[in-house]
């Protein structure tokens, strides 16, 4: 399903903090937005999830949030909260090294998006020029049907990535590294 504006009403990113299942939807420009959700997205996100999860503890590197992690960075869209599927933010840039209790209010280093079905290209353009106007470094959007990722940078340029490349940390995460088709499930065997 796309995303789709399900209320008339404003709400400010503190609203979305009291609604049950608040996760499932994001603010843009103060308008309730359901996400976009889906099976196959989920379970390569969780794979990103776990990989980055490993790197950053290992490496003493940073927080690595997933999906229900809200950011209210956005100073160019103010009352607009962003659910990125992964974010990483480096170990110093949180006050007093502690995860706030509600939505976080800085940028994180990197940004990324498992395409789920139905999303809309206009809305995923969106969210990727959010997080790269809020400051992010890199963005990485993964797209499970076709088992391939584009990488985004902050002065906009981008460069794909192919299912048998490399998904690079690059200077962001220096060392990471995953090959894209570890990503995604086992191709399902021919049928007779």
């Amino acid at each position: 399903m796309s995303m789709s504006v399900v209320a008339k009403k404003t709400y400010q990113p503190d609203d979305l903090l009291k609604i049950v299942d608040g996760h499932r939807f994001e603010l843009v420009d103060g308008k309730l937005v359901r996400r976009p959700m889906g099976t196959i997205s989920s379970w390569v996100g969780g794979i990103l999830y776990a990989a980055l999860l490993e790197y950053c503890r290992t490496n003493r590197f940073g927080w690595v949030l997933h999906a229900d992690a809200g950011f209210v960075c956005f100073p160019h869209r103010p009352g607009s909260v962003r659910y990125p599927d992964i974010a990483v933010i480096r170990y110093g840039r949180l006050p007093g090294e502690q995860l706030p209790e509600g939505h976080v209010t800085i940028a994180p280093d990197l940004a990324a998006e498992v395409v789920s079905p139905n999303e809309k290209a206009e809305e995923l353009e969106g969210k990727v020029e959010d997080y790269l106007a809020a400051g992010v470094s890199l963005v990485w959007v993964i797209y499970p049907q076709m088992r391939r990722a584009r990488v985004y940078y902050p002065d906009r340029s981008s460069v794909p990535v192919e299912p048998d490349a490399t998904l690079s940390g690059e200077q962001v995460l220096p060392g990471f590294q995953v090959r894209l088709a570890n990503l995604f499930p086992p191709a399902a065997p021919a049928q007779p």
